[in-house]
């Protein structure tokens, strides 16, 4: 555990992967978010949200953290075939850059917003 990170860029460019397999389901899971706007490959957990966020086998990998067999050779996979990895990656990026953006966000919220209060009670 590090701690408060002030730069995390520098943390997840040293990442080959990150591995987020929470076994209580996760609300949100901001690190899940903030790895793949870093290009870095995804494996998380069943639990929660995660399957709301990762495509499994297009921008990230949807692992059942009992199923520790199927995780390690999710990880291995990755860990040895590069260009896997870096596809996996980019995807992910592009995923956060076309769905969680701040200025995307915000339009939808508002959307929303405009939507339930424009409908009568």
């Amino acid at each position: 555990m590090t701690g408060y990170v002030k730069y995390l860029g520098e943390i997840y460019s040293a990442m080959d992967l990150c591995v987020h397999t929470s076994t209580w389901p996760e609300p949100f899971g901001l690190v899940i978010i903030e790895a793949m706007a870093n290009g870095v490959p995804v494996i998380s957990s069943t639990l929660g949200a995660p399957q709301e966020i990762i495509t499994d086998g297009v921008n990230g990998y949807i692992v059942n953290p009992q199923s520790t067999e199927k995780l390690a050779e999710t990880i291995i996979n990755l860990l040895v075939d590069d260009e896997l990895r870096i596809k996996i990656g980019n995807e992910g990026r592009k995923h956060v850059q076309d769905n969680y953006q701040a200025n995307k966000y915000a339009r939808a919220v508002e959307k929303i917003y405009s939507e339930v209060l424009e409908k009568p009670v």
